[in-house]
């Protein structure tokens, strides 16, 4: 008996105890977060908002992985995939930068998967952009004056010709966001149905709803 109380002392604490620490520690920051809102101390009501939902996100990662009923593990590992989200894309609303980083980040890359896929020009004929499209390509590309001498070696007309028409595709691309009316360009392939529905109507709007929560509470303080 005395061997397996010692046993019992010295084992680490399982997964499912170490939530419940965390769980407890997480309502103390609760408390403390609401008890500094009441007193308009918004500096440190925005520090315990942030320590708050971390202790969240670890006694849900906690759970899930100690979880044996696959409702109860499904439901805190969707908990914990949007507290990693919420946490990894602007730090629980409180990191401006960081959102301003994925921010960036989306509208960049958003333009080139697009870019991947085939798309429909409405202001052009199928000719006009395969032509446009050969144009960008080395040794293919040629900007040429108007008395027909091309005073411009071939990198410079591709470098040119590729910027203009990798412009026509971001601003086609970001004119999908704000749900404008008159784009430059539809996507014909599913691919590209997918890639304006997950970036332009998911990932970018929500991302700039965590940049504007973020700089509100930075200057909110």
């Amino acid at each position: 008996e005395l061997a397996v109380a010692v046993l019992d002392e010295t084992t680490p604490p399982s997964r499912a105890k170490k939530a419940d620490e965390y769980a407890k520690v997480g309502d103390l920051y609760r408390r403390l977060k609401q008890k500094f809102k009441e007193e308009h101390n918004e500096p440190e009501a925005s520090t315990w908002h942030y320590n708050e939902k971390e202790m969240l996100r670890k006694t849900e990662g906690l759970r899930w992985r100690s979880s044996s009923d696959r409702l109860t593990s499904l439901k805190t590992w969707l908990s914990f995939a949007l507290l990693t989200i919420y946490y990894h894309s602007s730090g629980y609303a409180e990191r401006p930068f960081k959102a301003g980083l994925w921010m960036l980040g989306l509208m960049m890359v958003y333009p080139v998967v697009i870019s991947w896929c085939d798309l429909d020009f409405k202001h052009q004929t199928p000719a006009q952009v395969a032509a446009q499209v050969q144009t960008v390509r080395p040794g293919n590309a040629k900007r040429v004056s108007a008395s027909g001498w091309n005073p411009w070696p071939d990198w410079c007309n591709y470098c040119y010709n590729t910027w203009t028409f990798k412009g026509q595709i971001t601003v086609g691309a970001w004119q999908h966001i704000w749900w404008d009316k008159n784009p430059h360009f539809e996507p014909i392939s599913p691919w590209g149905s997918l890639g304006i529905m997950v970036f332009a109507k998911l990932l970018i709007p929500l991302q700039a709803v965590f940049l504007i929560l973020a700089v509100r509470n930075r200057f909110r303080r």
